[in-house]
């Protein structure tokens, strides 16, 4: 769909005939002039929000959903989601306190585009331009926003909107670090994202959100490159569901890319807010790698199969951060073990208790999983 199929499209069409003050902004202006479509469409609009989206989730048959802090009412259907939100002033007002440029658009029927700041100009260019550094000052989580549109878009900072967030970088503590960690988690999930991360870390936003050496920060975002070549190698060997969400919004192949790039970090002083299974998995990554660099060297089969015991399914995790493909192909076959005898049968033959059982079933994985050698060439 094109700019000017909008006036014909039916809910935006139902939107403006039931309110004409109605404005279409941001992001779906934004992705109609870059030739996408969003399923995500906001609103903005002098009148009753409340009123005008309950009138359209009804003839939409769908869900509303108020945020009351945000100020937004939220109409969700399987297909679309439409966001409500009263404008600020006028359009001009309103599109002038927005982050960058190429969100300040706005569209109705009877005004077009309206696009006070050059944002059409910068989408066309590719330039990721801030409004004013005042703007920037006011939510500064739209510091590392902006590095969320490279990843994302594939498009540059312009110089003097990198210079307003090296000035402003420090202002990012202040921001709840839920929003920090969407953002930074839509970075890793983006095609794009090693030159966002590049970038960040260059402006010295990246620094203030991660608690880690520089110069181990920077070289745990040099390797991320060196973990996807290595990806790309083994991916065909098992079905590794990158694309699938892990937890948060975080694909699994984002899910690995947090992994490295907080290889050494300290979890605690991250400024990051984490669900419980992405903690653990970090956490027991972390103890499975003191192990592994200590006995890089002399590793064996009984020390792997430590490891994968420990790590179950992070096996692969951990496999893919070594890159070491021996050890992946080792990772695969531990997950595709099975127990010779089931724990209940030799309950019934034995007697024994459950924490004796347990202790004899790793005995015999162990046994199969040595079968096949030790390892070489780690």
């Amino acid at each position: 769909m094109q700019i000017e199929d909008l006036k014909s499209y039916s809910i935006i069409k139902k939107i403006t005939e039931i309110d004409s003050s109605a404005f279409i902004v941001g992001g779906y202006v934004r992705d109609l002039l870059k030739g996408q479509e969003s399923m995500d469409i906001d609103i903005v609009t002098g009148s009753d929000i409340e009123k005008l989206a309950t009138s359209i989730a009804k003839d939409m048959t769908a869900t509303l959903v108020a945020f009351k802090k945000a100020g937004i009412i939220r109409v969700v259907s399987d297909s679309i989601t439409l966001d409500f939100s009263e404008i600020q002033g006028s359009i001009y007002e309103d599109l002038s306190k927005r982050d960058f440029t190429m969100n300040a658009i706005a569209w109705s029927p009877s005004e077009g585009i309206v696009d006070p700041c050059g944002g059409v100009d910068d989408i066309k260019k590719g330039i990721i331009r801030a409004i004013s550094e005042e703007n920037l000052k006011s939510d500064p989580l739209r510091l590392l926003r902006a590095y969320r549109f490279i990843a994302e878009e594939g498009f540059k900072i312009d110089a003097e909107t990198r210079r307003m967030i090296r000035r402003l970088r420090k202002r990012i503590r202040i921001t709840a670090s839920e929003r920090i960690t969407s953002e930074l988690f839509r970075i890793l999930n983006s095609w794009n994202y090693s030159r966002a991360l590049k970038e960040a870390f260059a402006d010295g936003l990246l620094g203030e959100i991660l608690s880690i050496d520089r110069d181990r920060l920077l070289d745990n975002i040099k390797s991320l490159s060196k973990m996807e070549r290595f990806i790309e190698s083994v991916k065909d060997s098992l079905d590794l569901a990158l694309d699938n969400v892990y937890s948060q919004g975080l694909t699994y192949r984002g899910l690995l890319r947090l992994e490295r790039l907080l290889m050494d970090s300290r979890f605690d002083r991250n400024r990051l807010t984490l669900s419980r299974s992405i903690w653990k998995r970090l956490r027991a990554l972390t103890a499975a790698f003191r192990i592994y660099k200590k006995k890089r060297d002399s590793i064996n089969s009984k020390t792997l199969f430590e490891i994968f015991y420990e790590l179950k399914e992070a096996s692969i995790d951990f496999s893919i951060l070594t890159n070491k493909k021996r050890i992946f192909l080792d990772a695969c076959r531990f997950l595709r073990m099975k127990d010779i005898i089931p724990g209940d049968k030799i309950a019934e033959l034995t007697g024994l208790k459950a924490e004796d059982i347990g202790k004899l079933l790793k005995k015999l994985r162990f046994l199969q999983f040595a079968g096949a050698g030790t390892p070489k060439n780690l």
